[in-house]
């Protein structure tokens, strides 16, 4: 996970919304390996279902594959690359952040523990 904070000499994001223009200079990028494309996918499905409720803050998510050693994996069964779910944030301010941080990594837990618990069929 990296958070950068926003400084006068760095540009600022600005994301178009319908409603208006809205700069959100917080970010934050967390990105959770899993084992296979398809969990990678069927969490990236679950998770992005609900929409944040305000224009304050925006996430995507994108599946992308990375080595190893990017994220300190030492064995991988033929040097394949991890699948990772990437989730990028960008708030307005940085409590809005931090909560919908928090509410994500909430919703992973529970999302993780089904996969483990039922599977992926």
């Amino acid at each position: 996970m990296s958070y950068t904070t926003p400084s006068v000499n760095t540009t600022t994001k600005i994301i178009n919304t319908m409603a208006s223009d809205i700069v959100r200079p917080y970010t934050c990028r967390v990105d959770l390996a899993l084992p296979t494309p398809t969990h990678a996918q069927l969490l990236q499905d679950v998770l992005s279902v609900d929409g944040e409720l305000g224009n304050k803050i925006v996430k995507s998510f994108a599946i992308v594959a990375v080595s190893p050693k990017e994220h300190g994996v030492q064995d991988v069964e033929g040097g394949a690359d991890l699948r990772v779910l990437r989730i990028d944030f960008a708030a307005a301010d940085a409590k809005m952040l931090r909560v919908a941080v928090s509410t994500m990594y909430d919703m992973m837990i529970v999302a993780l523990k089904c996969l483990q618990e039922f599977g992926s069929e």
